[in-house]
């Protein structure tokens, strides 16, 4: 246990510190990146609407002893070296080279610059005599207008830079950044998965072997925020983030599950046409009377699929009838000459989802994703005081966990089977070492009134009164949460700062005032977690005067909250800060109270002026009498 506080307050401080650095306020090094993983979002050319088209995750490696600093499963596949510009606070890729590494059918990877041109008209280039030429190229295919993306082979582009590290968020993503933008260049990158060869484009042994994919631009997300490692059926191994969404108790947030970086979906209006995209995070419910959680299957990515017509290949000395009418005018200048051109339609035919779910029976119905998970510890963690960061200090409450996700499997529509859909990953299971998850308890005094009066009570002077309702917001049950404490301080405070503040009362001068009960309604106060937690409390000032404490000059108060845990060694944590200016009535009260019933045979209850219920007035003073509806101020 002590050993995981440690561990749990060394984070929180490299969280608070990395939180409260101004942006972008100090250089990065490749030393900082190491390790840390790396989401990345391929975006599609204009013709894919430039939304995303694949999104995965990785992690930055840095080489120490070489001084190389490392993409690993760049494209979710391969290790990229990239080049750290220290000065521009970027990193260039390589164009041009031959990498390799992958699996499957993405063992190796080129990746160059094409040129994407208007779809009206589009200048081709050729060499003819030794000297540079140009030709226009027509572009209706199958008589819809189209356009072709080239590589440009006089380009002298080795690598291709991103912009600088930014920690402002870019396509509504908040994570520090770094982004291969195509608009910084008058070309896209083009990405030629091989699972054999490895030759350039513009040579004459390019086929329909390479799958290619052309993006406009290249995001890649740095996280920063990691609470989590999982392992998978399929040995892999990674990190992940894991936090309940915001002002939910059950439902979870996933980032970077399956390690496939953040995902996407696409939408479409009532005919079925492309309307838009947006990102979204796999989520999941948890029921802790059953420690099980359920990911509902959902879209999870996709495809856009403009009408594309192949890439144009080496022809030599002629006019190639062939190529007419399905891939539009071509034109050669001098043998060889090397075309690779890949064209595309600007009609967007529609997109390939994929989809997350356990498995699709025979019947093409998707099943949701099943799991479980164990408490291991709960604690609370901080710094200084037991305030909680939820009322504006430093107290957060964490719980560790084991999780087991079952099988999981990702469907593509374009990968075609049964139902229109194929599997593209596969997990049996996937287990995940949660080093902490924040449940810290969240409540706030609502529906509330406050009124101060020169003499509600007889003989006490100023009384401050307060009617209200504690409410549980945010994690009551996680940590059992049993009882509340209401505690009233002099002073007007929003949030805890100060030495006042760290105090095992929550602050030096607060009094706890859940008994002063009204002694006009003989409200008994219950503010347990299973009532409605409704209080209404007269406090007499003298309480503070009496103790020492000094009441303040604008005559202003705060109450607060103090919640008080089931669990065997988690300490009270404070809550709810409430500030009231003050406010004041010359209203006294009245000699008796309400309407006059009768006493009949009812039972007689005592109250003293501090509304603390009394077996019967033994000593002298004033007491409050009540009988059924039949209430009156006695005097012993």
């Amino acid at each position: 246990m002590r050993k995981f506080l440690s561990r749990l307050t060394a984070m929180l401080m490299a969280v608070i510190a990395w939180v409260s650095a101004a942006p972008d306020a100090e250089a990065i090094t490749p030393e900082d990146l190491d390790g840390k993983p790396v989401m990345q979002v391929f975006f599609g050319n204009i013709y894919q609407g430039e939304g995303p088209t694949v999104s995965t995750a990785g992690v930055f490696r840095y080489d120490a002893a070489n001084s190389q600093l490392y993409i690993d499963r760049f494209r979710g596949r391969i290790s990229v070296p990239v080049e750290w510009d220290a000065a521009d606070q970027c990193f260039y890729l390589p164009l041009k080279t031959k990498l390799t590494g992958g699996t499957g059918n993405y063992r190796s990877l080129i990746m160059d610059l094409v040129q994407g041109q208007s779809w009206n008209i589009i200048q081709a280039r050729g060499v003819l005599n030794g000297r540079i030429v140009t030709a226009e190229i027509g572009t209706t295919i199958n008589q819809r207008p189209a356009a072709c993306y080239m590589t440009d082979k006089f380009a002298q582009y080795e690598s291709v830079g991103t912009t600088a590290y930014s920690t402002a968020p870019h396509k509504y993503v908040d994570m520090p950044n770094f982004v291969l933008d195509g608009s910084d260049y008058p070309y896209s990158l083009l990405c030629v998965n091989s699972p054999t060869n490895n030759v350039a484009l513009n040579t004459a042994a390019a086929s329909n072997n390479y799958g290619i994919a052309i993006y406009k631009q290249i995001a890649f997300y740095v996280m920063e925020r990691i609470n989590a490692h999982a392992s998978d059926s399929n040995g892999d191994n990674y990190d992940l983030q894991i936090a309940f969404t915001n002002g939910s108790d059950t439902q979870l947030q996933f980032e970077n599950l399956y390690n496939q970086g953040i995902r996407y979906e696409y939408y479409s209006n009532a005919a079925g046409a492309f309307t838009g995209w947006d990102f979204k995070w796999i989520t999941g419910e948890i029921d802790r009377s059953t420690n099980t959680i359920t990911i509902p299957y959902d879209i999870t990515g996709g495809m856009m699929v403009p009408t594309t017509f192949d890439y144009m290949r080496y022809q030599s000395g002629r006019y190639n009838q062939n190529y007419y009418y399905d891939y539009g005018y071509m034109y050669n200048f001098n043998s060889p000459i090397y075309w690779t051109g890949y064209w595309f339609n600007n009609v967007v035919d529609g997109y390939a989802n994929q989809v997350l779910a356990s498995d699709m029976p025979s019947n093409g119905s998707f099943r949701d994703i099943t799991g479980s998970f164990e408490v291991k510890e709960v604690s609370h963690v901080t710094p200084h005081h037991q305030w909680a960061h939820t009322a504006k200090g430093e107290l957060h409450t964490y719980e560790k966990w084991d999780v087991t996700i079952d099988k999981s499997v990702f469907y593509n529509q374009a990968a075609t089977t049964t139902y229109n859909y194929g599997v593209e990953l596969n997990y049996d299971w996937t287990n995940i070492d949660v080093d902490y998850i924040d449940v810290t308890h969240h409540c706030e005094i609502t529906d509330w009134d406050a009124w101060q009066y020169d003499n509600i009570l007889p003989g006490q002077g100023n009384c401050f009164e307060m009617k209200g309702k504690i409410t549980p917001l945010k994690h009551n049950h996680h940590v059992d949460v049993t009882s509340y404490d209401l505690y009233l301080v002099p002073g007007y405070y929003d949030k805890p700062e100060g030495d006042l503040f760290n105090d095992e009362n929550g602050h030096a001068h607060g009094i706890k005032v859940t008994d002063y009960v009204d002694p006009r309604n003989m409200k008994t106060n219950s503010l347990s977690t299973v009532d409605d937690g409704s209080f209404h409390i007269v406090v007499p000032t003298s309480v503070f005067t009496d103790a020492g404490i000094p009441l303040d000059s604008n005559k202003d108060f705060t109450l607060y909250v103090r919640a008080k845990y089931a669990t065997p060694g988690l300490d009270d944590t404070f809550h709810a800060l409430t500030p009231v200016r003050g406010s004041y009535s010359t209203t006294a009260i009245p000699e008796v109270f309400g309407e006059d019933a009768g006493f009949g045979e009812q039972p007689v209850q005592y109250f003293d002026l501090n509304g603390r219920m009394v077996s019967e007035p033994l000593s002298s003073g004033i007491y409050i009498r009540k009988q059924g509806n039949k209430v009156e101020k006695i005097i012993r």
